[in-house]
């Protein structure tokens, strides 16, 4: 994981109120239980086998959906979560997923 990666979700997790820990919650919760379901081998509908390429796209979408519905105080909060989603991701599937 990148430093700055690193040093974002640090500062995220301990600058956080209540509010915003659970959107971080929410965001690393999402996308570790959507990477944990891609190496048991889920299927998505009409494609085959969950790819890297669809996991990345999922936390861009996952960061886009946040954007459209949470002020800007939240935004770094869901970034950390998805990034430590990602973290998980890259060890439970030894990939490399892009960062946020």
């Amino acid at each position: 994981m990148p430093t700055q990666t690193e040093d974002e979700i640090k500062n995220a997790m301990q600058t956080a109120d209540l509010r915003q820990a659970i959107q971080l919650g929410a965001m690393a919760g999402s996308m570790s239980s959507i990477c944990l379901m891609a190496s048991e081998g889920v299927i998505v509908p009409g494609e085959g086998p969950m790819t890297v390429d669809d996991l990345d796209e999922i936390s861009t979408m996952l960061l886009t959906k946040a954007r459209s519905e949470f002020d800007d105080t939240f935004i770094q909060y869901h970034k950390a979560g998805v990034n430590l989603g990602i973290s998980e991701c890259n060890k439970v599937l030894d990939a490399q997923l892009d960062y946020r």
